[in-house]
């Protein structure tokens, strides 16, 4: 099945839906079984503020948990706005999945609630970021400050070239694949990006410098949840697994986009 075929049923099946929370936009997909009591999982956006990229992995969880992701909202009450949303749809979420910049997110936006029983799924180099490891945040500030340099510089580029640039940094995170996979990334990024403008890119390059530069304490949230890291850096794992967190050795940054399924069996033969 093609990317085109594959996300028309996803959106098909989950609907996009619109909200106004305290003058604020937001939009979001939102699945919920209401013949049986289910699990309440939250899939947080990355730092594109783009809920679709994770498509796949709605799709798998929705076969057994009530799933809630959304747009990032760009405003100055957004953690208020993102909180009103999850409180409205889900009420307290069991699972929090953040994967990459998303699980940085995510922690800064759930670090000052009491979510005892919630189960914290993300990668090891969020975990480790959220821990406050000092190797981790220094080069999370190099790559913020990289970031904005980068778009300050393209923001008077067309929009044509400016999209090449953007596909040539996508792949670079993505590496080597085969040509079938390559094929169907490429109509994923264009897919997903074709309305992006160079504000939403500003805007994407804001979250990222606030995100990774933020100092806060975080440890309150690694105490009291329950972690389950996903990583594929054995001196990572190691590093996780001295804090007694539950370690499952994946993929890459690539493996998160083509392989949710995989994702998805994983989480759930951990938790159930």
């Amino acid at each position: 099945m093609t990317f085109r075929e594959e996300f028309k049923i996803y959106q098909s099946r989950y609907p996009k839906k619109r909200a106004a929370i305290d003058g604020t936009k937001i939009l979001f997909r939102w699945h919920h079984d209401a013949k049986a009591a289910r699990k309440k999982a939250v899939i947080f956006p990355g730092e594109t503020g783009m809920m679709d990229i994770t498509y796949r992995l709605f799709n798998g969880l929705a076969h057994c948990f009530d799933v809630l992701t959304f747009e990032l909202p760009r405003s100055e009450n957004d953690r208020k706005v993102v909180d009103t949303l999850i409180r409205k749809t889900l009420g307290t979420p069991d699972i929090i999945v953040g994967f990459g910049l998303a699980g940085i997110l995510a922690g800064q936006y759930f670090a000052g609630q009491a979510l005892p029983k919630s189960t914290f799924v993300t990668d090891s180099a969020s975990y480790l970021w959220l821990k406050g490891d000092d190797e981790t945040r220094q080069s999370a500030r190099r790559m913020a400050s990289d970031v904005s340099t980068g778009v300050m510089l393209a923001k008077n580029l067309p929009r044509v070239l400016l999209a090449g640039r953007g596909k040539k940094l996508f792949f670079s995170y993505i590496g080597k694949c085969a040509e079938t996979e390559k094929i169907y990334l490429e109509d994923m990024y264009d897919g997903l990006t074709a309305t992006v403008e160079v504000a939403d890119l500003t805007a994407q390059t804001k979250v990222i410098y606030e995100t990774l530069t933020a100092t806060g304490d975080f440890s309150p949230m690694i105490a009291n949840n329950r972690f389950l890291v996903f990583a594929d850096n054995g001196a990572e794992m190691r590093t996780v697994q001295q804090d007694g967190k539950a370690i499952v050795p994946f993929y890459d940054y690539k493996g998160v986009l083509l392989k949710s399924r995989d994702y998805f069996t994983a989480m759930i033969d951990r938790l159930s």
